[in-house]
């Protein structure tokens, strides 16, 4: 006899709505599934999902369903972004899905009747509700599986609206929250009003003077630097740093053209149908009813696909379009995001258009050593047709990448950071864990953090805390936001009450860690990303994780890599880690160690490349581009 359960999207879901007996699609703290995604899976996985993503773009691209006389290049810069991480999201629950029939077979569920109530109008909210949205990745789990649908609480449908999923209330930091993120009307007509009149002084001078100005947005932490250098001054520099446009007003005003969306899922039936079987194949899943996972696949797609790639595309580049006009002798662009947003894609769509050049800028640290999945690629990194690294010039193969070539450089902000280098002679006995992006459901992962893998990565953190904890260290946790710190609730609280030297901190400001650098002795990161690279510049010996279980790297960088393992920088073993954070905070000469010198140096002059002068080599850059 079968018997009978609710198969929910997350345990706390369940925990909430008292729904029992029950099981997770995703993983949680205290459980591991068989139907849960392994790490070694994931190029595989990423791979499929790219190609899925390009047929589909492709496909969209050459028809003519967005209403614009222009080339099919050009379409893709706004239809790939949005494609990618919708395919990527659908495709990671269809494979939990398929998983779970073939490993339950003797299994009966229900799922819990829900209804979205909105219409998804950019990628911004198919991002929050993906990662955030519990009734969200419900729906999707329900269309998929084809299980008996039940209400409770007396309802017809459980909607996004009703349990608190208001986009007007989510932000990247904090998630779903009570109060509105949104300014007060009054406040946002004065910020819309100031924004226009700046605008329109920067096109008036540019109209007059007639500069030869590269326009740039989204440099992030590259533009404070540009700016000090004053690079941004038609007298003194190259480059014209501000935002063309805003992309809320327009995308506010668009209507879904819901006969259009039924037509194309229908027409895009057979197309899913035969990418599935071939993914299917290559992850040697079966599957009997693929057809109607194809169905359902595509109704899904043209269901969520964003308005701001179909409806509102073609009002969204004219208006890049037009702005773009005004740098008509640079024609190239800058930025950071080539399609982080509509207002990127926009921009890249209506460059692409005009015959610019599109320059990619490597937005932080990590870049060319961890292994990247979707979004680093998607947002940062595809569609750029020269992307500037901070050093390094190998693509990763199973993703979307540059056009033409790699363009190693000094960091200005690195650069910047590394002139108040100091070695940290703290003796304090107090070292900084930062841990890092940790959030309910997957959504697209930059190859360094997993759902499935929280309750190996949490038994790494506690074995690290103890090991501290028995040796007398004091340890400071630092979580990466308001969603991570209500995720890691529980966890936090156990290991409060289990280790007396552990202080939680109360301020999780993205940025705190690098303010708390010169007050402890050593600092620990789950990943080596952004902070790890920031800790050693400023003096402060950093250690990280660096397990195959939790994280991959780059082939090309396994020569530097293992050079940071053999020095006891990266560590695949917690207890390990701890053992050599001791030992640095105890002795004052850690950075004189020749050999840790070697490997630290060696390590950046590949992935994290800085100069002194580096203005200079940019300028030269930049006159290269004026003269061209």
């Amino acid at each position: 006899m079968k018997h009978q359960k609710w198969l929910v999207a997350d345990t706390a879901v369940a925990d909430h709505h008292l729904l029992s007996p029950h099981e997770s699609i995703f993983s949680s703290f205290g459980s591991q599934s068989i139907w849960a995604i392994p790490v070694e899976d994931y190029p595989n996985l990423i791979s499929i999902v790219g190609h899925i993503s390009s047929s589909i773009s492709n496909e969209l691209a050459r028809m003519d369903y967005l209403k614009l006389d222009v080339s099919a290049e050009v379409k893709k810069k706004m239809v790939r972004p949005l494609t990618g991480i919708l395919v990527y999201v659908l495709f990671d629950r269809l494979i939990r899905v398929t998983k779970l029939a073939q490993h339950q077979r003797d299994m009966m569920f229900k799922v819990p009747n829900t209804y979205i109530f909105d219409m998804v109008t950019s990628k911004e909210v198919l991002y929050a509700m993906a990662r955030d949205n519990w009734v969200f990745n419900q729906y999707l789990i329900n269309e998929f599986s084809g299980f008996e649908r039940e209400t409770f609480f007396n309802e017809d449908k459980l909607s996004n609206m009703k349990e608190g999923h208001d986009h007007a209330k989510w932000t990247f930091y904090g998630g779903y929250t009570d109060q509105l993120a949104s300014l007060h009307p009054l406040k946002k007509l004065v910020g819309l009003m100031q924004f226009k009149i700046r605008q329109n002084l920067h096109f008036a001078r540019m109209l007059f003077q007639k500069p030869n100005l590269i326009p740039g947005t989204g440099i992030v932490y590259h533009n404070k630097y540009f700016r000090k250098k004053g690079m941004n001054n038609s007298r003194t520099g190259p480059l014209f740093l501000n935002e063309l446009f805003q992309v809320d007003q327009i995308l506010k005003k668009i209507k879904p053209d819901i006969e259009k969306r039924r037509v194309l899922s229908e027409k895009f039936v057979p197309i899913f149908e035969a990418q599935l079987k071939s993914a299917f194949n290559t992850l040697g899943l079966q599957d009997s009813e693929v057809d109607k996972k194809a169905q359902a696949f595509s109704k899904l797609f043209f269901e969520f696909f964003p308005l701001s790639g179909l409806e509102g595309a073609p009002i969204g580049f004219k208006k890049a379009l037009k702005c773009l006009h005004h740098f008509n002798k640079s024609k190239a662009f800058l930025t950071s995001y080539t399609s982080a947003s509509e207002y990127y894609l926009y921009v890249n769509a209506a460059a692409s258009h005009l015959g610019y050049t599109m320059y990619g800028i490597q937005h932080s640290g990590r870049g060319g050593y961890l292994a990247n999945d979707p979004i680093i690629a998607e947002e940062n990194i595809s569609g750029s047709d020269y992307y500037i690294t901070s050093g390094w010039t190998h693509p990763e193969s199973h993703l979307p990448s540059w056009k033409k070539a790699a363009l190693p450089m000094s960091s200005p902000a690195y650069s910047e950071q590394k002139k108040w280098f100091r070695p940290n002679s703290n003796c304090n006995n107090r070292v900084l864990i930062a841990l890092g992006e940790i959030f309910r459901f997957p959504v697209v992962y930059d190859g360094t953090y997993y759902v499935d893998t929280r309750m190996k990565w949490a038994e790494s953190i506690e074995a690290i805390l103890k090991e501290l904890s028995d040796n007398n260290v004091e340890v400071w946790i630092k979580t990466y936001c308001t969603t991570s710190l209500e995720l890691l609730r529980s966890v936090l609280d156990k290991w409060l009450k289990d280790y007396s030297s552990v202080v939680l901190l109360d301020d999780i400001r993205k940025g705190k860690a690098r303010e708390l650098f010169n007050e402890v002795s050593a600092t620990i990161w789950d990943v080596p990303a952004g902070g790890f690279i920031e800790s050693l510049f400023h003096g402060t010996p950093a250690f990280s994780l660096s397990s195959p279980d939790l994280m991959r790297f780059q082939p090309e960088a396994e020569i530097h890599i293992q050079s940071l393992i053999d020095n006891g920088l990266l560590n695949h073993d917690p207890v390990t880690l701890a053992k050599n954070v001791r030992s640095a905070i105890t002795h004052k000469d850690w950075w004189k160690d020749p050999n840790r010198k070697i490997a630290i140096d060696s390590f950046m002059d590949a992935y994290v490349k800085t100069d002194d002068n580096w203005q200079e080599e940019w300028m030269a850059l930049f006159k290269k581009i004026l003269k061209n």
